[in-house]
């Protein structure tokens, strides 16, 4: 007797012990479910896609910082976040939304860290620009 933790496999096992030709079309479709990890996340466009609005997002953020640099340091318009809400609502999957926030998120610690933010303040404004 056939035993496997998978159903689909044991099935075909058993079916191939009883010499079924529908034993050959049980595995063929059982393997044929195998998911990439490329097939997980999206296509390239669509990774790519997500890619750039991040550097949308973190070109927008620097020169938000680079107009208020005189200022308290908290900008008045935060034209980046207008980018990353467009985007997520182009987005038809949401583990795509998830990669873009990611990236977003990624983005904006750099961009915090290359104008001489202290950490605290960069992650508060990291939170407050994603969430």
């Amino acid at each position: 007797m056939y035993i496997s933790a998978n159903p689909m496999i044991a099935l075909a096992g058993r079916l191939r012990e009883a010499g079924s030709s529908a034993a050959a079309a049980c595995t063929t479709n059982v393997h044929r479910h195998i998911v990439t990890p490329m097939q997980a996340i999206g296509s390239w466009k669509e990774i790519l896609f997500a890619f750039w609005v991040s550097v949308a997002f973190g070109v927008t953020a620097l020169i938000a910082i680079i107009l208020t640099r005189q200022a308290p340091g908290i900008a008045a318009v935060w034209p980046a976040n207008g980018i990353l809400l467009a985007a997520l609502l182009l987005m038809p999957e949401a583990k795509l939304r998830l990669l873009t926030l990611a990236l977003c998120a990624c983005t904006s610690i750099l961009v915090n860290m290359a104008v001489d933010r202290i950490l605290a303040v960069n992650l508060a404004f990291t939170v407050a620009n994603i969430v």
